[in-house]
């Protein structure tokens, strides 16, 4: 979402209850990822951005985000969720920097979405979570299915994806 463009969606989504967290991406581009939610059905418990820029790795030198909210149902407030978002880089040619900007994500979903509830002898729970985003990427791709399959085999991307410190 445009920056500029946050003020109108946020004047029309307001008089229909919506509120919403917003992320500027890193570096010099004035777009970034939103999240709108309606504040009288869930309540917001926690959110965190993620950006994709790591210096010390090659392959995640682009400005990409993602962004992760914890919400809670007001009707059912012992079931939370975790709705996440990302708009991943668009050049075509670097599957590979896509790729490790998914598992990046994931890496962070996962530690995000992991879950205690205050006060409970249960044990730690994944809480379930719902992803969406701008992929840029074909239903057939690495990306979609290391998200959908939980795996890709990536020794033809070069070395770069071995280097981001994610481990399984």
């Amino acid at each position: 979402l445009q920056f500029s463009h946050l003020e109108l969606f946020d004047k029309h989504l307001k008089k229909l209850g919506y509120k919403y967290i917003y992320k500027q991406r890193t570096g010099i581009r004035v777009d970034g990822c939103a999240i709108f939610y309606r504040h009288n059905t869930f309540d917001l418990v926690e959110h965190q951005s993620v950006e994709f820029r790591q210096p010390s790795t090659d392959v995640l030198n682009r400005d990409n985000i993602g962004l992760m909210a914890k919400f809670k149902p007001k009707d059912m407030p012992t079931s939370p969720l975790v709705v996440c978002t990302t708009h991943l880089l668009y050049n075509p040619a670097r599957t590979d920097v896509r790729l490790a900007q998914v598992q990046l994500f994931l890496a962070e979903i996962d530690r995000f979405s992991f879950h205690t509830e205050d006060g409970s002898t249960d044990p730690p729970q994944y809480l379930p979570v719902i992803l969406t985003g701008d992929f840029n990427s074909l239903p057939i791709s690495p990306v979609v299915r290391l998200v959908t399959e939980g795996k890709v085999y990536s020794n033809h991307f070069g070395s770069g994806l071995k280097n981001i410190a994610v481990t399984d």
